[in-house]
């Protein structure tokens, strides 16, 4: 398996990775071209976007993808609370994980977490990873809890269904 830096050209394969990932457990959402598309791009459109892909065989299989946003951007897009607790904790700039996809067939193989170390490789010391889940995705959560992030204590309601919950999830490097 070669481990690369994501490029734009990945475009179509990546949005295939999203659609299988997404496609399953727990989400078992059906994307069409045009949501995958929003989604991308609204990625890639992020200060500091960057990211590694996956490939196996010429094929495009997992990838991650963080950016740095600016404290202001990230307080009108996931809400004070989640923004109080970083400036409470004495940061000012970090990390989010704004994405972790695996093809469905090549799930529970350990990408998962080989892809997020590799990340947290690239980290400076001192440096706030944080990310959010929802409570029903398991194998992500065990992935977290196996590399030392622990939850933030802020949980909001799942646009998709308000019996699920994303909580927020931290880990200073």
């Amino acid at each position: 398996m070669l481990l690369r830096t994501i490029e734009l050209s990945d475009k179509d394969d990546i949005k295939s990775v999203m659609s299988s990932a997404f496609g399953g457990s727990p989400w078992f959402e059906v994307l069409n071209d045009s949501e995958l598309e929003r989604r991308w791009n609204s990625y890639i459109e992020r200060p500091g976007f960057v990211g590694m892909v996956l490939v196996d065989h010429d094929k495009l299989i997992a990838a991650i993808w963080w950016d740095t946003p600016a404290m202001i951007n990230f307080a009108s897009e996931r809400g004070e609370d989640i923004a109080s607790w970083i400036k409470t904790h004495g940061f000012n700039q970090f990390v989010w994980i704004r994405e972790l996809v695996v093809c469905s067939e090549y799930q529970g193989r350990g990408l998962a977490t080989f892809l997020r170390n590799e990340f947290i490789s690239k980290l400076d010391s001192n440096t706030l990873v944080l990310t959010r889940h929802r409570n029903d995705n398991h194998g992500i959560i065990a992935v977290s809890k196996k590399q030392g992030f622990a939850r933030v204590g802020i949980r909001i309601p799942s646009n998709s269904n308000p019996e699920i919950f994303h909580e927020y999830w931290y880990k200073v490097v």
